[in-house]
């Protein structure tokens, strides 16, 4: 799967690389799994992780989104959807106290 994938082509650096490349293996149909990896807390030094890279994983996530509008509007439909139920039964909660 990698061999298809013309990693120059994504344009990316850092965290975001993550995300552009397996968005680049599911459109080109791969198998995905989950593998859990557990974390440990920091015992020493500081993250790497700054507001560039935040940034840049964030226009990132939006661009691969709005390259493919169909998936994009099916999340937002879903999302939304999701709200409102959350609301709906929230506010429903409250009113029963």
């Amino acid at each position: 799967m990698l061999r298809q994938i013309d990693l120059r082509n994504l344009r990316v650096q850092g965290y975001a690389f993550q995300v552009a490349l397996l968005y680049e293996a599911v459109i080109r149909s791969a198998v995905i799994r989950e593998v859990p990896v557990s974390f440990i807390d920091r015992t020493m030094g500081e993250s790497k992780l700054g507001l560039k890279d935040i940034i840049e994983f964030l226009v990132n996530a939006w661009w691969i989104r709005v390259r493919s509008a169909r998936t994009f509007i099916k999340f937002i439909l879903v999302g939304g959807i999701g709200v409102l139920v959350n609301l709906g039964f929230f506010t429903l909660l409250l009113e029963m106290e």
